[in-house]
């Protein structure tokens, strides 16, 4: 063989390079029935086995998986049987490994001194004389020294020949078949590693010339020794042969047309047993998926993801630690399934989530990842390395994964019919009626008419505290951090410090009853204030105190109200009801009329006019610039907030129309007639009736899944979207007076048995 085997520009060999393939027999002992016993070992040389080659295609990862892959361990050495002799196949991909073989045979040749076979005699024969092999070579015009293939154990030495005076090109360097009956060549010095030859380039296999075969005549009966085995008894072999064509065999294969390729493997896996075609299997079935998320730049991978449903989603992150990165780590992907699906994110979600742990895991280990992603010093790989180290980033917090998880529980909870929540009653306000109520995960908060306002804990119904002072029945609170606000018939308004109970102010300015009242916080107020509005006709702005403002008590300090901002005039008759956004609130009054003010100026916007009757409720939404009031005329209408004209007029309500809610997908109307009636805010069309009840509608609340109503002993659920009934929550009641609920819990002010009680449905228990 050539110390050098190069191509046309003296490259050595890449990557993909041809596999080298070894076959050896023996060890074989012989015994014959005269005096000898022989050993003998032969190894055959290596077979070079092409690697793929396209004349005119560019071989791409894409349409060739299997181009850069790797020879399965499980191939790299076989155990055969030829002719009844053990065999072995060893084969090697690699310039690494085919230097390693080529200079294995090499050192071996060096201590054999030309011997081909290894032969071992018992009884103390003579040794026949040592075959000795000539040989031919195409890579050099001059003598060849004498070479063998022998085992790899033997030992003797041969000097090598000198170097080659030049480097040969690829097509002039080529080591000769056995079939063709060709030699060895010997010079083994400085090899490199082996280059990428032709289909039949590298076959080095044995042959003897003619002139170096021992004669085949018998020996002497009296010769203590016999003849060794010929070499060409083991490569001559009609299985050897096959073995020694398989690199023809694939060079064939590599050159047939890609349209015929698929024909002729359907024939040869016709011919595999079951065990071939596991094994083809396992190799090729990997190599055909597509790993086309982490293949995709990051940006498109997520807008990819975000067309899954959850269940989809969820099934995604167990794909890969790739996919479980995206999935459960970009909040945009969770951020679109709440809007698809109709879930709330709010910040106090987010708030929470963090507080109480809902993602099962140290949520400082977001700080662990890296700040920026990896870069390479090849500008061709800069996109490549940045997707991967987001890809291998530790796994952050699931935050929104984790509150979507929480929703989505308790959403199924709420419509399941055969959900049963956990459920506790408590007595409150003897018998006297709850007209507000409010609460949260600690605490329930309710006004009634004996005076007072009751804290009671929201899971189990103690009571906390009751605060008194008003001196008429409370007919409005509401509260914000520790800070309640509530107005009574006794024509005061009252701050109070939630956790002590003590009231901290009383306001005074009005004249009659004050009915009801908001609590708002936008940009263009600069703070948070608070509007009541009156059956005095009035309504009244103040600004919400501080925990550190000093006391106020307006019968006991002398001057202005330092918290009284300004006084909206302009209705004639009581003021009913009120609903305030940002800096815009809608007030609808006695005198039949809404009207829309700028709450930080007291301006007038505009004054709605159309009702005939008494003005009972009223819902605003400021992004889609839309006022809604509902009448004793029976009628709904709907307000521009810009023009100021009626864009609707809602027709089916056959008696007043006292409750209205108002969502960016739903506006729902109820009224005494005992429906509820679920409209589209933007058409005007009227989606669907509830009308399961049997008395008036005293109090409702809905949301973008479910409405919750109360009336004639029974608190009832639907489903907002189809307009279906779910089931009855609350039954057996002698009247409903408020129902509030939130994302986990549904609180009902009640009477059962001629008393006031409080019912708290809790949907969420297993998730404590």
């Amino acid at each position: 063989m050539t110390s050098e085997c190069t191509n046309r520009r003296g490259t050595a060999l890449s990557r993909h390079s041809s596999s080298v393939s070894r076959l050896s027999f023996g060890p074989v002992s012989k015994t014959t029935v005269v005096t000898t016993t022989t050993t003998t070992t032969t190894t055959l040389p290596p077979m070079v086995m092409p690697a793929p080659r396209k004349r005119d295609v560019l071989l791409d990862a894409k349409q060739f998986p299997l181009f850069d892959a790797p020879m399965p361990e499980s191939i790299k050495r076989l155990a055969l049987e030829v002719d009844g002799k053990p065999a072995f196949l060893r084969a090697v991909e690699g310039p690494d490994e085919q230097l390693e073989m080529i200079e294995d045979i090499a050192r071996a040749l060096e201590r054999r001194d030309g011997t081909l076979e290894t032969v071992t005699y018992d009884h103390n024969s003579l040794p026949p004389r040592q075959i000795q092999i000539t040989t031919s070579s195409a890579c050099r015009k001059r003598p060849a020294s004498p070479v063998s293939l022998a085992g790899e154990d033997a030992s003797s030495s041969s000097k090598p020949s000198r170097k080659p005076k030049r480097k040969q090109r690829q097509s002039d360097c080529h080591v000769y078949n056995p079939l063709h009956r060709l030699l060895l060549p010997t010079e083994m010095e400085n090899l490199t590693p082996v280059t990428e030859l032709d289909a039949a380039a590298m076959q080095l296999e044995p042959s003897l010339s003619q002139d170096s075969i021992m004669d085949d005549a018998p020996m002497s009966p009296n010769s203590s020794s016999a003849s060794p085995p010929r070499i060409s008894e083991d490569w001559e072999h009609p299985e050897t042969l096959n073995l020694m064509r398989l690199p023809d065999l694939v060079a064939t294969f590599d050159n047939v047309s890609p349209r015929v390729q698929p024909l002729v493997m359907y024939h040869l896996l016709r011919r595999c047993d079951k065990r071939t075609l596991q094994f083809i299997a396992s190799l090729v079935n990997p190599s055909l998926k597509r790993d086309f998320i982490t293949m995709l730049p990051y940006e498109l991978a997520i807008h990819v993801l975000k067309f899954l449903d959850a269940q989809s989603l969820c099934r995604a992150a167990q794909v890969s630690r790739g996919w479980r990165n995206i999935v459960d780590t970009d909040e945009s992907v969770w951020k679109e399934r709440f809007r698809l699906d109709g879930y709330t994110l709010h910040d106090h979600h987010i708030q929470r989530a963090i507080h109480e742990n809902w993602v099962g895991e140290d949520l400082d280990s977001a700080d662990k990842r890296p700040k920026k992603p990896l870069r390479s010093s090849k500008r061709r790989r800069k996109t490549e390395d940045s997707r991967m180290a987001i890809m291998s980033a530790p796994l952050p917090p699931r935050l929104f994964k984790a509150i979507y998880r929480r929703q989505d529980i308790l959403r199924k909870n709420w419509m399941d019919p055969d959900r049963q929540p956990h459920h506790i009653t408590f007595n409150g306000h003897g018998r006297n009626v709850v007209t507000c109520l409010q609460f949260d995960d600690d605490k329930i908060l309710s006004g009634s008419d004996d005076h007072s306002i009751n804290v009671s804990s929201t899971r189990d119904g103690t009571l906390l505290r009751r605060m008194r002072g008003h001196e008429g029945g409370v007919w409005a609170l509401e509260y914000v951090g520790n800070t309640l606000v509530s107005a009574s018939t006794d024509r005061t308004v009252r701050i109070w410090d939630i956790e002590t109970g003590e009231c901290t102010h009383v306001f005074g300015g009005h004249t009659q009853t004050v009915r009801c009242l908001q609590i708002m916080d936008g940009e263009k107020l600069g703070e948070k204030v608070f509007v009541t509005g009156s059956r005095d006709s009035s309504l009244r702005v103040w600004r919400l105190p501080r925990p550190k403002d000093p006391h106020y008590d307006f019968e006991r300090d002398d001057g202005p109200n330092p918290f009284f901002l300004r006084k909206l005039a302009g209705h004639t008759q009581s003021v009913r009801a009120i609903a305030g956004q940002d800096d815009l609130l809608v007030s609808g009054s006695y005198d039949n009329n809404v009207k829309l003010w700028t709450v930080s100026t007291g301006q007038c916007v505009h004054t709605y006019v159309g009702h005939a009757a008494k003005v009972y409720s009223v819902a605003l939404d400021t992004k889609k610039g839309k006022a809604v009031s509902g009448s004793m005329d029976c009628f709904v209408k709907v307000w521009d907030l810009v023009g100021g004209d009626c864009l609707y007029t809602l027709e089916g309500h056959t008696s007043l129309v006292g409750l209205l809610s108002l969502s960016h997908r739903q506006l729902v109307s109820a009224a005494a007639d005992s429906t509820l009636r679920i409209w589209n805010p933007d058409s005007g069309q009227c989606q669907h009736i509830l009308t399961a009840h049997t008395g008036a509608i005293t109090c409702f609340q809905h949301d973008d899944q479910k409405v919750i109503s109360g009336s004639d002993g029974n608190v009832k659920i639907w489903d907002i979207k189809t307009g279906r009934f779910i089931r009855d929550i609350l039954t057996g009641l002698s009247g409903v007076w408020q129902i509030k609920f939130d994302e986990r819990r549904c609180v009902a002010a009640v009477q059962r048995n001629q008393e006031t009680c409080f019912e708290v449905l809790d949907f969420g228990t297993e998730l404590d």
